[in-house]
């Protein structure tokens, strides 16, 4: 399940895209989300900001039509360059966009503020960067997706 906090920012992201695009209707868009709780609570709460409705979370019952897959056969979230050709090409382009420079800025400074001291705790690393916790965290995921059991 997503944390408030997550929620709020995929709500923000919806918010974003409301004023970018001109969508009347949730018909115009389609959906897709693994089958794990916390994309269905991520993409249920994108829409609610852009189609201007109240954030609903924690409710799990939505008006929304979420296309889900098994995140192991997922192509379009889990895309890579086994099944995408053209994946480090437009890797390279995306990371190199001033717009996502700066929200990777802002979601690490964000990190720092609410995770990564209680997280450093935690861990016992005090003196881990952003980018150490960020791959601490990154494994973290991995692990918990592929079935192992992390005692922390």
């Amino acid at each position: 399940m997503c944390t408030l906090y997550g929620v709020q920012q995929q709500y923000k992201n919806g918010e974003s895209l409301r004023a970018k695009l001109n969508l009347t209707s949730p018909s115009e868009v389609y959906t897709q989300t693994t089958d794990a709780q916390r994309t269905l609570d991520s993409a249920r709460s994108q829409l609610e900001g852009l189609f201007n409705k109240p954030l609903a979370w924690p409710e799990v019952v939505t008006p929304w039509v979420l296309n889900t897959v098994p995140e192991p056969q997922d192509n379009i979230i889990r895309v890579s360059e086994d099944n995408c050709p053209r994946f480090d090409q437009v890797l390279r382009a995306v990371q190199a966009d001033p717009a996502v420079v700066k929200m990777i800025e802002d979601v690490n400074q964000d990190l720092e503020a609410a995770f990564f001291p209680e997280l450093r705790k935690l861990v016992n690393m005090p003196d881990a960067d952003t980018e150490k916790l960020t791959s601490l965290c990154n494994y973290f995921y991995w692990a918990t997706t592929n079935g192992l059991e992390l005692k922390i």
